[in-house]
């Protein structure tokens, strides 16, 4: 890194909190334009349905029954006894959606 340089100003500014915020530096992202699309033609068939989940991952820290409740910053946890199961108003389910998480 060398002294003055946007790299050392950036670790300067977040590691030690000492320095000001860099200039803005001003930039185009050049475009194409946008190419000429038709729509298939219906095929008259029955739609399928789809279900598409992303994001799987699993906590092995929750817990059916707890709150969902976003007060904390990972929901469905008994970080409390009112978070608890059967002590709560919002018992999260077997399975949490990513409508419920923040």
């Amino acid at each position: 890194m060398e002294i003055g340089a946007l790299t050392s100003q950036l670790f300067c500014l977040t590691i030690f909190g000492l320095c000001q915020w860099p200039n803005i530096t001003a930039y185009t992202v050049p475009m194409s334009a946008k190419p000429d699309t038709v729509r298939p033609v219906p095929s008259g068939e029955t739609p399928i349905q789809v279900v598409h989940i992303s994001d799987i991952h699993v906590d092995l820290s929750y817990e059916v029954g707890a709150s969902y409740d976003f007060t904390k910053n990972i929901c469905c946890r008994p970080y409390t006894a009112a978070d608890a199961p059967g002590n709560n108003s919002y018992s999260a389910g077997e399975y949490v959606s990513s409508r419920h998480s923040r």
